[in-house]
């Protein structure tokens, strides 16, 4: 279908995965991304891989664009050494903006998979003190904690702790996610540290299979519960065997728009929750 695309213009997408990644196939790299971004008056990007830093990477691409802005940050992998304060200051030096929990490498992950191993942000009920080192950082740089991939329960307490240490920008990364499943309840009960709720396009179903599936009417659902002014709208794509970047956002705005959204709601999700996430300003 020939989605209206003018619904496009001003977004920023903060989840967008872009080749070449390690031990990961992508349908387009950044410099692919941004100029469709750009094509359709997209305000930004925020590209991400689970093996390494993209700040360098978007740094490099930005140099081509002038119309679109492409921000990255770091996932704490195992390629990366996991919860390693010294790649996230490196990331921060760079330009990066977002630190996500470890996705791929979480333990959660490995559990849900049937896997032994993965990287421990919490034991006990607290925070290991090499999370805490990281979150730290973040808080000095003013930099976003992403949730990645750990299990819901384990973001509750994180969260908690991210506030403690003074952090104050903090993303719950799609809750909706199969292997996640947060309950509406638990996203309720983190309203009160200011957090924004990422509601993606979609997501796997690993480890039950690998279809991909659209998350449109849970985040409707979600949504409706907890307001748009706690909500982020974006995509997750990037995937070989999904919609290309345009498609997949422009349908899933219509979604939205056809399902009672409104155009404010709309606006309020997909550039000015995104901003002050971010922490930048209309002007770059």
């Amino acid at each position: 279908m020939d989605w209206d695309k003018s619904v496009l213009k001003g977004v920023i997408d903060i989840h967008v995965h872009t080749g070449p990644e390690a031990h990961k196939k992508r349908k387009f790299n950044e410099y692919e991304l941004a100029e469709e971004a750009e094509k359709y008056g997209a305000t930004g990007i925020v590209i991400k891989t689970h093996a390494f830093e993209t700040a360098s990477r978007a740094k490099l691409v930005q140099r081509s664009f002038s119309n679109v802005h492409i921000w990255g940050g770091i996932a704490l992998n195992e390629e990366v050494g996991g919860l390693n304060p010294f790649a996230v200051e490196a990331a921060a030096d760079l330009g990066g903006k977002v630190v996500w929990l470890p996705t791929l490498s979480s333990k959660h992950e490995r559990e849900a998979a049937g896997k032994t191993g993965g990287i421990v942000c919490v034991e006990n009920g607290r925070t290991l003190p090499a999370l805490d080192a990281v979150l730290r950082i973040i808080a000095e740089r003013d930099m976003v904690l992403a949730t990645g991939h750990l299990a819901w329960e384990e973001q509750m307490v994180v969260v908690e702790r991210a506030k403690e240490l003074g952090v104050n920008r903090i993303l719950i990364n799609h809750p909706t996610l199969f292997r996640i499943s947060m309950p509406l309840e638990a996203q309720r009960r983190l309203l009160r540290y200011g957090v924004f709720f990422e509601r993606n396009y979609g997501g796997s179903k690993l480890p039950v299979s690998r279809e991909f599936e659209k998350h449109f009417d849970r985040n409707l659902t979600d949504i409706r519960a907890l307001g748009a002014s706690t909500s982020i709208m974006a995509t997750d794509l990037g995937q070989p065997g999904n919609c290309g970047w345009s498609d997949g956002f422009a349908e899933y705005i219509h979604y939205m728009l056809d399902h009672g959204v409104s155009q404010d709601e709309i606006r309020q999700m997909t550039r000015d929750n995104p901003r002050k996430l971010l922490g930048v300003s209309e002007n770059e």
